[in-house]
């Protein structure tokens, strides 16, 4: 879809992605995750007619897979510097050693990766200025330690990779690998900025940024008093906390481990009798 006079957004097979452009200059912000999904990307922005000799970087919000596997493929058909933060660097420029994580079901989709170098490395807040196009990258640590964040001041436009999702669950509430303390500062440093726009990494775009940041920070802020209630009902594994309050399997595990550290909630144990079903030739 297009916003404005100079974004472009799609929601790929695995994440979204787009670009911001001028006459002379264009940014892509997330790369996917497969060669055949850069080749699409591709073949939108010629059907814009956009000059892909004018991509001037390649912005990586963090280090996953689906939003960071296709770089090498895309960087071949139109160029452009990789940008990303710090701390996700030794990732992204081998991602073949991410795949490793994956499951063989996960791994099926996979083609070849490829090798590519991070040729911009932020280590804080900053502009990126390709020319006659400008955007600030801000670091939004919480779903990983150096994810950011692309803003573009005259659309107020953000997008916002895993750090604020789209409307829907499990989108509700965020996807945590690291303390919540951690992402509520990095929402409340980004509902600071005038957002009309939110384009996710996952789920659909968002008219009204501020006003979805406001209901990410109140639902992250209520989700471990929803927890302990749970909990008072019945002890529960964390994948039936996740199940239950349809929240991601990453995300409960993080406010258990919280809770525990907090002492208002301990780990029990009991020892159950399960049988396991396999098959056989006839």
């Amino acid at each position: 879809m297009k916003i404005g006079d100079n974004i472009l957004f799609w929601q790929g097979i695995n994440a979204g992605s787009g670009l911001l452009f001028t006459k002379k200059n264009i940014i892509i912000v997330d790369a996917q995750m497969r060669k055949d999904q850069a080749e699409l990307m591709v073949e939108l922005m010629e059907l814009y007619g956009l000059n892909l000799k004018n991509v001037k970087y390649i912005v990586n919000t963090h280090r996953d897979l689906d939003h960071m596997g296709g770089n090498a493929w895309l960087q071949k058909l139109v160029g452009g510097k990789i940008v990303a933060h710090v701390d996700e660097v030794k990732t992204i420029e081998n991602p073949e050693q991410a795949a490793l994580a994956q499951t063989r079901f996960m791994a099926a989709r996979n083609e070849p990766f490829g090798t590519c170098k991070v040729e911009v490395v932020v280590t804080k807040d900053t502009v990126l200025d390709a020319g006659d196009l400008t955007v600030n990258l801000i670091h939004t640590p919480g779903h990983t330690s150096g994810s950011i964040c692309v803003y573009h001041e005259g659309s107020k436009a953000l997008f916002s990779g895993d750090t604020v999702l789209g409307w829907g669950k499990p989108y509700s509430v965020p996807l945590l690998r690291m303390d919540s303390e951690i992402m509520l500062a990095s929402l409340e440093r980004l509902n600071r900025l005038d957002i009309k726009w939110i384009l996710p990494g996952h789920g659909d775009v968002v008219q009204g940024g501020n006003e979805r940041i406001d209901k990410f920070i109140a639902e992250l802020k209520a989700l471990p008093n929803k927890v302990l209630e749970l909990l008072r009902k019945r002890p529960c594994t964390s994948a039936e906390v996740s199940e239950e309050l349809v929240i991601w399997p990453q995300t409960a595990e993080t406010i258990l481990k919280e809770l525990e550290k907090k002492g208002k909630i301990r780990k029990t144990e009991k020892q159950v009798s399960t049988v396991s079903v396999s098959w056989t030739v006839a």
